[in-house]
């Protein structure tokens, strides 16, 4: 057991970086990364008590996900993020950083909203509000789902989304049902209707090369070939963290998988 932890219950949160590690204890927050309670970025052997003040103080944490160098905190429907917010992973309209968690921007996108699920990514973070999807964080890939405006190299035009976003498709979003949510490293993917969607830095396994260049897309994209899929119904998407590796879902009870070069299923 962990110092100072033995014979209690804890929950280990999920990270994006492999080498540390969260845990709620009670509502409260346990971190090895120092850098999200302050100004450090080293590792602690012993994980530290954050997050303790107000406004999360006898809040109900209903879940807790942690990016490179930040959290956010889905608390009572609405969310919370501290740490560096370099690339807008904040969501409070501001390139800033916080050592305590700070409402996100609910005056826009996300008003009169109830936040159902929460997931991040390196720089990024996606929710699920009222049966449709919104993003903030960093678009350098598309995975904010901002824009997939290109300039003269290749590269999105919009680097960063500082406030939520809904992210919208006419072909492949709208009227479909939000069923789930996946996040990590650079990409984000929905289930839409029994349909995996996803947009941003992506296996080309998955869509190929949308641009002339990458296989990264600032709008949500299908799966260029299916195969096995076509007729069947997606429940759930599982993103490697490690950027364009890999990428599986899991249809009717089996799971199917692409990488940078092939689909694989059954």
């Amino acid at each position: 057991p962990l110092t100072g932890f033995s014979g209690r219950s804890y929950v280990q949160t999920p990270s994006q970086d492999s080498s540390a590690f969260d845990l709620i204890l009670d509502d409260v927050i346990y971190s090895q990364n120092t850098n999200l309670s302050n100004s450090s970025n080293e590792l602690s052997d012993i994980p530290r008590k954050i997050f303790s003040s107000v406004p999360l103080d006898r809040k109900k944490i209903v879940k807790v996900v942690k990016g490179l160098n930040f959290a956010c905190f889905l608390v009572q429907e609405s969310v919370y993020c501290t740490g560096t917010g370099k690339n807008g992973e904040l969501g409070n309209g501001k390139i800033s950083s916080s050592e305590t968690p700070t409402l996100i921007d609910t005056s826009g996108a996300l008003k009169g909203l109830t936040v159902s699920e929460i997931a991040a990514g390196n720089n990024h973070v996606c929710v699920i509000a009222s049966s449709r999807v919104f993003c903030w964080g960093s678009n350098f890939y598309g995975q904010a789902g901002a824009s997939d405006e290109r300039d003269a190299f290749d590269s999105m035009k919009i680097q960063m989304q500082l406030s939520p976003i809904e992210v919208t498709s006419d072909l492949y979003l709208r009227d479909k049902k939000i069923e789930s949510l996946s996040v990590a490293g650079n990409a984000s993917c929905v289930v839409a209707s029994g349909e995996p969607i996803c947009w941003g830095q992506l296996p080309t396994g998955y869509q190929g090369k949308v641009s002339a260049n990458t296989s990264m897309s600032g709008t949500p994209v299908a799966l260029l070939n299916p195969g096995d899929l076509k007729k069947l119904k997606v429940s759930r998407i599982f993103i490697s963290a490690i950027a364009k590796s890999s990428m599986c879902v899991l249809a009717e009870g089996k799971p199917y998988c692409w990488s940078n070069s092939a689909f694989t299923g059954g």
